[in-house]
């Protein structure tokens, strides 16, 4: 089975990632496909009220959304601006890490935004 990934905007989003002091390292730790798969498991199992469930790392450092192409095409749009805000200001809105494509051989594709979970904020910060 053939996976292709496509980074949107890498650039952006590792000088966002770079003004969080991130480091791809600990991203890859929380992303961890063996830690994360019961949970990609049971979000999907779930049922719920979106076909679009809300995946919170094992850590719960981060998050993963699948979102329409429409809402990748806005957002990509919109992107010069959210790192301006992100690059000149000290900006509560929720810091995003980046913007993917999934696309599995003979299956649509899938668009995915990877997102710091602010639940996750210290307290003097909320």
């Amino acid at each position: 089975m053939r996976v292709t990934l496509r980074k949107y905007a890498p650039m952006v989003f590792s000088h966002i990632i770079k003004i969080d002091k991130l480091s791809i390292k600990e991203i890859l730790a929380s992303l961890d496909p063996e830690q994360n798969l019961k949970i990609i498991k049971d979000s999907f199992a779930s049922g719920g009220r979106s076909s679009n469930p809300i995946i919170f790392t094992h850590d719960k450092k981060f998050l993963l959304k699948t979102i329409t192409k429409e809402e990748k095409n806005i957002f990509v749009k919109m992107l010069p601006e959210y790192h301006r805000r992100m690059r000149d200001c000290k900006s509560y809105l929720c810091r995003i890490y980046g913007i993917f494509r999934i696309r599995v051989y003979n299956k649509q594709d899938a668009h995915i935004i990877l997102m710091r979970n602010m639940n996750e904020l210290p307290s003097q910060v909320i």
